[in-house]
Formats: structure tokens, C-alpha cells, sequence
């Protein structure tokens, strides 16, 4: 009898285990629908960063194949279906989009700090994707000579201009 719901104990526990590890892959390829205005793209041979303006005024970079943004130019309003980063969809919008200005000047550098949970090579430029000590994940594009001796699991700290790695240094998990 014991002996039976011992076994009845562990199958539980290993049923809210498998839901914990199907809800955590869930989180990981989070969809994010984006609309704004296209305020830079810096085009690479065969992929591109896509720098866009949302209406509350905050910026949203993700990457794209070239392909996605054939006849999309800067000041364009766009809607883009967003995954891991990367767009799997883009559509030019009928109407402007109205944009809110931010309060602060948003300009300056910005410092993440965290874990490599991720890295997507391309030809000369990889998107990376750091998890930071909240739990939120930030993807950002760099190129490929920064990112030399850089590993999936390093805890690192990355100065980020306009949505590229400007600098990356090794950092001691804190």
C-alpha cells in the first residue's frame, strides 16, 4: 500500500515538474506584437536591425530577414509580429501612426547586465539574448568580432547604443 503511493507521489511531482518546464519554454518564444514607426534600420547582407518608435513613445528593436522589408523605409508605420527577436511578419500600415514623445532623452547608452541564454549567429552580425537579474530577457544585435569567446551561459555586461552591442565585457554572476 505504501508502496503505491510513494509511486502516486512521484508521477505527481513529475506532472507540475513537465508544466513548469512547458510554461517556462512558453516564455521563451513570447510573441510581441509591435506597431510604430520605423525610426532606423541598419541593414546587414542578408539580415537587418529594425529601430521602431511605438506610440507610447518608448523604442523597440528587433531583427529581420531582408526579405521582410522590402518596400519598408524609415518613417514608415508598421505593424510586425515579433519572436525571440526576430520578426516573422511585417506590414506597412494605411494610417500614421501618432507618436508620443518620451519625457527623458533616450540618446545615451544603455548597460544590461546578465546571462547569454541565447545566441543567433549570422554572416557578420548575431542577435544575443541576455537574461537580466529581473527575469526579463533583451535581445540586442552585435557583431560578430565582438562576440569572439562570448558562450551561451556567461554572465556578461553589454553597452548598447541605438540597439547594438557597442562593447561587451565578462562579469561575475552577482
Amino acid at each position: 500500500m505504501k508502496f503505491n503511493t510513494f509511486i502516486k507521489l512521484i508521477l505527481f511531482l513529475l506532472l507540475i515538474s513537465s508544466l513548469g518546464f512547458a510554461e517556462n519554454e512558453t516564455k521563451s518564444q513570447k510573441v510581441n506584437w509591435v506597431s510604430g514607426v520605423v525610426e532606423s534600420i541598419q541593414e546587414g547582407q542578408e539580415n537587418s536591425l529594425v529601430g521602431v518608435i511605438m506610440s507610447n513613445g518608448e523604442n523597440f528593436n528587433f531583427s529581420s530577414t531582408n526579405d521582410k522589408l522590402q518596400g519598408i523605409k524609415l518613417g514608415d508605420s508598421i505593424s510586425a509580429k515579433v519572436v525571440g527577436g526576430w520578426a516573422e511578419s511585417i506590414e506597412e500600415l494605411k494610417e500614421a501612426i501618432k507618436v508620443t514623445k518620451p519625457k527623458k532623452d533616450s540618446k545615451g547608452p544603455q548597460w544590461v547586465y546578465g546571462e547569454i541564454t541565447a545566441i543567433r549567429e549570422g554572416q557578420e552580425n548575431s542577435l544575443i539574448r541576455v537574461k537580466m537579474p529581473n527575469g526579463e530577457n533583451f535581445n540586442t544585435a552585435a557583431s560578430n568580432e565582438l562576440l569572439q569567446g562570448f558562450r551561451v551561459g556567461e554572465y556578461i555586461t553589454v553597452k548598447v547604443v541605438k540597439g547594438w552591442a557597442e562593447s561587451i565585457v565578462k562579469s561575475e554572476k552577482k
